[in-house]
């Protein structure tokens, strides 16, 4: 048996679609009135339902068996039904009214869809392009706006570098007609590098130009500017009468946190030269010239009581004294050392770095006389000897020239393994990564037998096949693999390339109109303006 009348309601609603049977008739709620189940089903009517028959006698189970309608049941509720069915209708009704007298208007012809993209195409076309230029003109003024905006931060975080005297690189920001340590009117920057930048100044106290090397405010810079200034000191000792072509250091100072190394003023370097050859080289004389004055000054860095190696010498670091004359003068000793005190590993500019380095070997003086070899060939061809993009790459140039290095070098250096190993005879060494080089040859680099690099030497004076050939002897004497068998800058001012009659005496004053004739600095595209250059790393 079902519990009472309320109980059996629930029964009914939830299963009568469920409990078929003969016996039920379809739609006979026993007990249960309209209103109810409008209330429990959240006021839905089913549409053309006006009213429910009178409930019918239970069954087993709580099923309701047919037996009759009751009509006064039926009769006092179906106009309460009817009039409900109609309010509901009418509320149907009433949204469909609204809409049809709120409808748009009908589109005017011209706008139709299809008639923009057919007859009126081209002004379609317009507008869409008016549209777009609109927006990317709206989008260019706020990335400027926001650029400006970045900019003006960028600006106060550059100045609050060092009590705002340095920028985000900790390099001095430098104004023009500054007075430092009340003697030293600065003008301008003329030069830029890792170590910080150089400017050109007066010294009101000697009334003549100079050099100021404004060293970064950083702790690692600011100790190797003292390195540098104690190696320089002792250079200058030794040269007491200025004849050794090395730069000489007129006084230091601390400025604002800044360590400042003054120096006489020069001219440009030998890499501005060749560019104003459009880098077709200098004539076999000029390279001569240089080539003897820096073998000097190699010779002074190398005796006995001073034993300091450059371990960066390239043409960036080899200044004209005057920009019309040939005399020389070696620069940027930041990078060196003592010989036998050797520290860093990292040193000589790619192009010009020695096969020692790059192999991990112990090196001394003789990395210095590599470079030279590789400059003297780039001051006449134009081009560097060998132009490695990486330390791999430099190997592969090397040995395209030279061949193999030797196998003790490789085996004692701490990277010879890291670029050869073993070739499959066992016997000797290959290039690791098994890059075949393309041979090549000093002689036709030089031009030897064709009048020089593309032949623009050719019928020139002092550029026979006998002067070619003692530069190609020289050269391959300075590129020896092992440092032991490189020959010397005591050996190499001795060569027969510089001749016997200027071994004496080396131009580095003003020289004499036959000096500075037909091969001199004015052939080359000399002149130019007397600033010192800027410390360029092309090569590192």
């Amino acid at each position: 048996m079902l519990g009472n009348a309320h109980d059996r309601e629930v029964h009914w609603a939830w299963n009568h679609k469920r409990d078929v049977s003969p016996f039920v008739t379809p739609g006979a709620a026993g007990g249960v009135t309209l209103d109810q189940v409008q209330q429990r089903i959240g006021g839905f009517v089913m549409p053309g339902a006006t009213h429910l028959p009178a409930p019918a006698a239970l069954g087993p189970e709580g099923m309701q068996v047919d037996s009759g309608y009751s009509g006064s049941s039926a009769g006092a509720s179906s106009c309460g039904y009817t009039q409900l069915y109609e309010q509901q209708m009418a509320a149907e009704d009433a949204p469909m009214a609204d809409r049809q007298s709120s409808r748009k208007p009908a589109r005017p012809h011209h706008e139709a869809p299809m008639r923009k993209l057919s007859v009126n195409l081209i002004d379609t076309y317009k507008l869409i392009n008016q549209v777009y230029y609109e927006k990317r003109k709206r989008r260019q003024e706020e990335k400027a706006a926001h650029s400006a905006q970045a900019g003006t931060s960028k600006k106060e975080r550059k100045g609050s570098v060092n009590n705002g005297w340095d920028d985000e690189n900790y390099d001095y920001i430098v104004k023009n007609g500054e007075l430092f340590v009340e003697r030293f009117v600065v003008s301008s920057v003329i030069g830029k590098g890792s170590f910080g930048q150089v400017v050109k100044a007066h010294d009101n106290i000697r009334q003549e130009p100079v050099a100021i090397k404004i060293i970064k405010s950083k702790k690692p810079f600011l100790q190797q500017a003292k390195t540098e200034i104690e190696l320089l000191q002792f250079l200058n000792q030794k040269d007491t009468g200025d004849s050794a072509c090395i730069v000489r250091l007129l006084d230091h100072f601390m400025f604002r946190g800044h360590q400042c190394l003054v120096f006489e003023m020069l001219s440009y370097n030998l890499y501005d030269l060749l560019r104003h050859t459009n880098f077709k080289g200098v004539s076999l004389n000029l390279v001569r010239k240089f080539g003897k004055q820096i073998m000097k000054a190699l010779c002074f860095l190398q005796l006995r009581d001073v034993s300091v190696i450059h371990c960066d010498l390239k043409p960036e670091n080899i200044l004209l004294r005057h920009p019309k004359r040939s005399a020389i003068k070696l620069i940027d000793f930041g990078s060196s050392c003592r010989d036998g005190q050797t520290v860093y590993s990292y040193i000589q500019s790619r192009f010009y770095r020695s096969p020692e380095v790059l192999l991990g070997c112990a090196y001394s003086c003789a990395i210095d006389m590599w470079s030279l070899g590789c400059i003297l060939v780039e001051m006449h061809t134009g081009e560097p000897l060998f132009s490695g993009q990486d330390e791999s790459d430099q190997i592969v140039k090397i040995s395209e020239l030279l061949g193999i290095p030797p196998a003790h070098m490789i085996q004692s250096g701490t990277k010879g393994l890291k670029h050869f190993r073993k070739s499959d005879e066992g016997s000797s060494y290959q290039l690791r990564h098994g890059r075949r080089p393309t041979m090549r040859s000093l002689n036709d680099v030089l031009g030897v037998e064709t009048g020089g690099p593309e032949s623009r030497r050719q019928g020139e004076p002092g550029h026979s096949v006998t002067d070619y050939l003692k530069l190609k002897d020289l050269i391959l004497r300075m590129l020896k693999y092992d440092p032991a068998e490189r020959i010397s800058p005591f050996e190499a001012i001795s060569h027969s390339f510089f001749g016997m009659s200027e071994s004496a005496e080396v131009q580095t004053e003003a020289p004499t109109a036959r000096n500075t004739g037909g091969a001199g600095c004015g052939s080359c595209g000399g002149g130019g303006s007397s600033s010192h250059p800027q410390q360029r790393a092309r090569s590192r």
